[in-house]
């Protein structure tokens, strides 16, 4: 994730009270972004810097002895200068894959309860931690304690190019290395980093449920695919992510005829019989019709909006749907009587047709339908033609 994306995410897992752990190689500003991005929305930050702590008294404080008001001694620990004392503050835990492993302790209660030592975080704080990435050139913080691990929202930080140019450059206006960096951009990088993924990070019950919470920010449109995307593999991992994606852009569940029939005017059920069509599902939107007919034989005939409905549904098919369900409409006796009963629509005078099959509308429909088909029907027997006779020419 860049600069750009990091500084819109981490505010929108703020509002999940979810833990951003950046995994980003040194030097490639993740504590500046932190501190820009938090200060910017009047945030203060504390930067905590794990790997410089000697042990837990630097995290949790020194406990010492207080008396209550009857004289009688209790335990009460001092925290340390980073813990807030006021609400809107912001604790970034830098350098969490040098700290020890008694600080590190500390650091699950405060990122699983927001309390440390059973005291709780003033309202509004956040809490952000780095890591460098897991590979031999750095010391690597071990996740396979699950429940360590799916605390997290994990993102790779990876700064593009251009922002670190249009950051120094704000910096260090009219630099003459700047520009020469700009010329050769192999020089940003040590080619004896390795390069990591985040493929310890699978699913489990805690994280799909943060996965369920990330997509509802998406469906309000929060935040846009591709970040839901890149924090969904942050929580579940690649594999399911992937799977995911792939089943939500071709899912559509199974349409009930008679949803068509009674509900088709609610944008719940059309846009749900659309977007089976947009995608691609043939077999769902044939089925739904093949059980429309079905109840349509069953009933004696049909209400005004029913009649409307059925109007609006065929509009909404495509020519050869259209087909089918006339097709089904006039083969079938009782799905005939059915729709002849079909109220608010007048009968023709020479009676060939009543109800709902003598509306203008349908009418119309059908006979452009059936235009089209025989069209193409034609086009067809002339390429046909066409190519027989090309045929023929060449065996002669």
């Amino acid at each position: 994730m860049n600069i750009s994306d990091l500084k819109i995410a981490m505010p929108l897992l703020a509002k999940l009270k979810k833990t951003a752990m950046l995994h980003g190689e040194h030097g490639t500003g993740k504590s500046q972004v932190v501190r820009s991005t938090w200060e910017e929305l009047g945030y203060k930050v504390a930067d905590v810097r794990l790997g410089q702590m000697a042990d837990a008294g630097d995290l949790i404080g020194l406990p010492q002895f207080m008396k209550d008001s009857n004289g009688a001694d209790y335990l009460q620990y001092v925290f340390p200068d980073f813990f807030p004392r006021q609400e809107k503050t912001v604790i970034f835990f830098d350098e969490l894959n040098r700290a020890p492993k008694d600080i590190l302790q500390g650091v699950f209660e405060m990122v699983l309860d927001y309390s440390l030592k059973g005291v709780k975080l003033p309202k509004d704080t956040v809490i952000i931690c780095a890591v460098n990435p897991a590979t031999d050139d750095y010391s690597v913080l071990d996740f396979s304690d699950k429940a360590f691990q799916d605390r997290f929202v994990h993102i790779k930080f990876s700064p593009t190019e251009q922002e670190f140019y249009s950051y120094m450059g704000s910096k260090f206006k009219n630099s003459g290395l700047l520009a020469y960096v700009q010329e050769d951009p192999k020089m940003l990088k040590d080619s004896s980093l390795q390069s990591f993924s985040l493929d310890f990070v699978t699913p489990s019950r805690r994280s799909w449920e943060v996965a369920f919470r990330l997509e509802e920010l998406y469906n309000n449109k929060e935040m846009d695919s591709s970040m839901f995307r890149e924090l969904l593999m942050g929580v579940v991992g690649l594999a399911a992510t992937t799977a995911g994606f792939s089943f939500m852009e071709t899912h559509v569940g199974s349409i009930k005829g008679e949803d068509l029939i009674k509900l088709y005017h609610t944008p719940e059920i059309r846009n749900k019989l659309l977007g089976a069509k947009e995608k691609g599902r043939t077999d769902i939107v044939g089925t739904a019709l093949e059980d429309l007919l079905s109840q349509l034989a069953e009933l004696k005939g049909l209400e005004v909006q029913e009649g409307k409905n059925i109007i609006n549904l065929v509009r909404d098919l495509t020519p050869e749907q259209q087909m089918k369900l006339l097709t089904g409409i006039t083969s079938t006796a009782a799905v005939m009587e059915c729709c002849s009963n079909a109220k608010g629509f007048e009968d023709q005078e020479d009676d060939s047709s009543k109800g709902l099959l003598a509306s203008d509308e349908l009418i119309a429909i059908f006979a452009k339908t059936s235009k089209a088909r025989q069209e193409a029907q034609e086009e067809t027997e002339k390429a046909k033609a066409k190519k027989s006779k090309k045929k023929t020419a060449e065996e002669a």
